[in-house]
């Protein structure tokens, strides 16, 4: 028997009744999530009302005083009345803007670079350049008296033990055996000499790494052969002074030891037109330096370099197929030429070029010329500057005075290398990066403060005059500097809390409509429902009547 007309209905009624609970249900829910994104957009605000900013206040020329955000192109911008700060990176190192860094660097090397500085700015009226001089060289003559002293002819001890050319081939006995046997075709014996020689301690020569002038790995291996027991502990102390002065001495320049003067056989090959071989680099007295422009100059080398690469050479002499006369020669140049050096230092240039101040560097604004000279010190490495001077001059043709502003551009030559520039010019006029960065001890601040060494002599001996000292502060101890509410942020914050809650109200507005009609719509279907489930008991008690 099929389903009634009413058993359909009612299931249509039951499974819409279902169904609007379901929906009841989810809308219920949403509502609870509007009360929590509710409570989100208030935090969000509270959070904005609570937010605070770093400003920096200026006087203006009217006396009248405004704050602006803190930026670093705002603490580095000159302004009149304005206490002059820097910022300062882990390192120590100063933080500069592009522009000052250029023209820091683009003045640097020039005879007055702190006047050629300041006129980067507009500031300089006249600049007084330094004018050279030659004076005496106070080095050479204590040099020259050091030459007249009494002292230890260290040379001299050194032949006596080892011998020169002429004697070694004839007495090869006691400590000689190791100089004549290398002149007499046994070179390696020559080693054991070359042991003692470097870096020797005075007791038991050891092997050691060295490199030789064309940049080749060399182990020496510390053997002494037969010199050992010939050898006095006075000839140890005398090895021992020769090997600590060997880094200190330098070759005389004759790679012919057999024709008179100084000759070079790494010049001689370049004017031939060749590249110098390995052996020539190694034996040379010379080592080559290649010029910006592609020519080469040449530099002596020390006694100890000459050494490793003479070293080198033996160790190696079968892979160099050195000729023995070759080898006779070097070892002759080294031991009888070269370390005749061992007792001479280097001689001084008799006279020296100083720079000496010829007329005075003045300025047309003394307040901004202090700015940038104060900034200008700083970068230089020195962190005290003195004070522009005022000083009074008599033009003998106008037969008046008149005032001047002078800078000390001689207290301290130019160097630079104490900074680093702010590549990011989005960082340089950001506020935001430097609150954070300040609040993290990502950078410090540091400020020119005034200093009178006149009224505490103890306070800041380098300067001559009243100065100015760059001096670490915190910034929060800054005058200039405050913290203030963010009244940007807070408006944006209000904003977009405002639009979120309207959002939510109507929201909450419209799920609230939808459950009345689902409300009204879900007491219809049970009445309805109640009503057809009534007929339908009474069809069946009918039917069971009819059927009794």
């Amino acid at each position: 028997m099929g389903m009634s007309a009413s058993q359909a209905r009612l299931l249509s009624i039951t499974s819409r009744l279902t169904n609007n609970e379901f929906r009841s249900q989810t809308i219920t829910n949403s509502k609870l999530r509007l009360a929590e994104k509710s409570e989100e957009a208030s935090a969000e605000y509270m959070d904005a009302l609570n937010s605070q900013q770093l400003v920096f206040g200026v006087y203006g020329d009217d006396g009248g005083y405004s704050t602006e955000k803190l930026t670093p192109a705002l603490i580095y911008d000159y302004a009149p009345l304005k206490n002059q700060y820097a910022l300062v990176n882990p390192a120590g190192k100063l933080l500069v803007s592009a522009v000052d860094a250029k023209n820091f660097e683009a003045t640097i090397d020039k005879p007055n670079p702190l006047a050629e500085f300041l006129k980067c700015y507009g500031l300089i009226k006249d600049i007084g350049y330094m004018q050279k001089v030659e004076k005496p060289n106070p080095a050479w003559t204590d040099w020259y008296n050091k030459q007249q002293e009494n002292k230890t002819d260290l040379y001299a001890l050194f032949s006596g033990i080892v011998g020169t050319s002429d004697i070694a081939q004839t007495d090869g006995s006691g400590a000689k055996y190791c100089y004549n046997s290398a002149l007499n075709g046994g070179a390696t014996c020559y080693l054991h000499l070359l042991n003692y020689l470097l870096d020797y301690n005075g007791t038991s020569p050891e092997g050691h790494n060295y490199s030789t002038t064309n940049g080749k790995a060399l182990t020496t291996n510390g053997n002494t052969g037969g010199m050992t027991s010939h050898l006095t502990p006075e000839n140890h102390q005398t090895f021992k002074e020769i090997s600590e002065l060997l880094d200190k001495r330098y070759c005389d320049g004759d790679d012919d030891f057999k024709t008179e003067g100084e000759q070079n056989i790494l010049q001689a090959a370049r004017t031939a037109g060749r590249v110098p071989n390995e052996l020539e680099i190694l034996r040379s007295d010379f080592k080559e330096v290649v010029n910006d422009d592609g020519t080469y100059s040449y530099e002596k080398k020390t006694l100890k370099q000459k050494a490793i690469d003479m070293y080198y050479i033996i160790q190696n002499s079968s892979a160099f197929s050195i000729d023995r006369s070759i080898m006779n020669e070097m070892l002759m140049n080294f031991t009888d030429g070269d370390m005749k050096k061992i007792d001479q230092e280097p001689e001084p240039p008799t006279t020296i070029i100083e720079f000496e101040q010829q007329n005075e560097t003045t300025v047309n604004d003394k307040d901004k010329a202090q700015w940038y000279t104060n900034l200008w010190y700083m970068m230089n490495g020195s962190d005290t500057v003195n004070k522009i001077k005022q000083e009074e001059i008599f033009d003998d043709e106008k037969n008046e005075s008149y005032s001047v502003f002078i800078v000390d551009s001689a207290q301290k030559s130019g160097k630079g290398g104490t900074y680093e520039v702010f590549e990011d010019l989005n960082l340089f006029k950001s506020s935001d990066w430097l609150q954070f960065a300040l609040e993290h001890g990502m950078v410090t601040m540091v400020q020119a403060q005034y200093d009178n060494p006149a009224a505490d002599s103890g306070k800041v001996p380098q300067l001559t005059s009243e100065g100015i000292t760059w001096k670490s502060i915190i910034y929060t101890n800054a005058s200039d500097i405050r913290s203030q509410e963010d009244e940007v942020k807070i408006a944006i914050a209000e904003v977009k809390y405002k639009n979120a809650i309207r959002d939510i109200e109507n929201k909450d507005k419209k799920f609230d409509q939808d459950l009345k009609k689902l409300d009204t719509e879900h007491t219809a279907l049970q009445t309805e429902y109640d009503s057809i489930k009534e007929v339908i008991s009474k069809n069946v008690e009918r039917s069971f009547k009819a059927f009794s």
